[in-house]
């Protein structure tokens, strides 16, 4: 238990390191910018997940479930589809 929760600080701490780097369309490295899916496919690559390239990838790769039944785990993206009237 204690090695899964180093892992979780390590995985945060490397993730936060990149908060407030240039957003730019398409980016996927701290050299170029990121965009939203190019950040989390960065981290997630470094502890050995491989995500798609864009946010739809990245979701398809997921399991859809109830917002009802929605838990907050480390390591997990969550995607919520908003809807403009």
């Amino acid at each position: 238990l204690q090695m899964v929760f180093s892992y979780h600080w390590q995985f945060l701490d490397f993730a936060k390191q990149y908060l407030g780097y240039k957003y730019v369309l398409g980016g996927k490295t701290p050299e170029t910018g990121f965009d939203c899916s190019g950040y989390t496919r960065y981290v997630f690559k470094n502890f050995g997940h491989s995500l798609g390239t864009v946010a739809a990838d990245q979701k398809s790769l997921g399991t859809e479930i109830e917002k009802t039944n929605l838990k907050m785990f480390w390591r997990e993206i969550y995607f919520f589809e908003i809807w403009r009237i």
